[in-house]
């Protein structure tokens, strides 16, 4: 249920019924992003909130460091939760965006009052399988998909933006509505999904300023046993 909620968080579905131009503008806008790019989102509603690590009220993607791999700079993407029960990192090496689960190179996570944990290459391959897609690759992935309602302005947070309103498909009785602004690092400016357990994402801060929320070294994570 996670991965399918983070997933739907940021679907973003550009513009067949668009004029190209527009809708590949939306689409190049949200691939282009650079060490720094962070956005950040508050969440409300019972379909979100339920299924996210505690009780989910944000959550916060960044680009924030970058690390040679067999020569190729890769990047580590960081995913910031905050929950009731203290703040939640956890970072991911990885060649480009949008990205795979199975690109992850390496990860490191650190859960409130505990030391941060790079995870050892046995713990990454057991988990490649199980951990959520990035939800910003499946943004990015699916451009060009969904109904297309038209450009309007949001008011959220973090301002009144100039948004392109795209309409996926509904699942499993979920309605999700989906704005989008290239002026918006990974491209999300709000969502609503609508059904038996309503929820609603809205952008509450962005820039290219950002660092990496984990200052410590990370200690090994021993290898598990047999």
């Amino acid at each position: 249920m996670l991965r399918t909620t983070v997933a739907t968080l940021l679907l973003v579905s550009v513009a067949r019924a668009l004029p190209a131009q527009s809708a590949q503008e939306v689409c190049n806008a949200m691939a282009d992003v650079a060490i720094g790019y962070w956005a950040e989102y508050q969440i409300s509603g019972a379909g979100v909130q339920g299924q996210m690590q505690g009780g989910t009220t944000s959550i916060r993607q960044a680009i924030v460091n970058a690390e040679a791999v067999n020569g190729a700079e890769h990047w580590w993407m960081e995913t910031k939760m905050e929950t009731p029960m203290g703040e939640a990192v956890v970072q991911m090496l990885v060649p480009t965006w949008p990205f795979t689960t199975g690109d992850v190179q390496a990860m490191v996570m650190k859960m409130a009052g505990q030391p941060a944990m790079r995870m050892s290459e046995q713990m990454m391959q057991m988990m490649r399988s199980q951990m959520p897609e990035n939800p910003s690759m499946n943004a990015a992935m699916r451009c060009g998909e969904g109904e297309v309602v038209g450009w309007e302005e949001v008011t959220v947070p973090a301002g009144t933006f100039r948004a392109l309103h795209v309409r996926p498909a509904a699942e499993g009785g979920t309605q999700t509505d989906v704005w989008v602004s290239p002026d918006v690092p990974f491209g999300m400016v709000k969502v609503v999904m609508t059904g038996a357990e309503g929820s609603e994402i809205v952008l509450a801060g962005h820039g290219t300023d950002a660092t990496s929320s984990i200052t410590e070294t990370p200690q090994e994570m021993p290898g598990m046993g047999r």
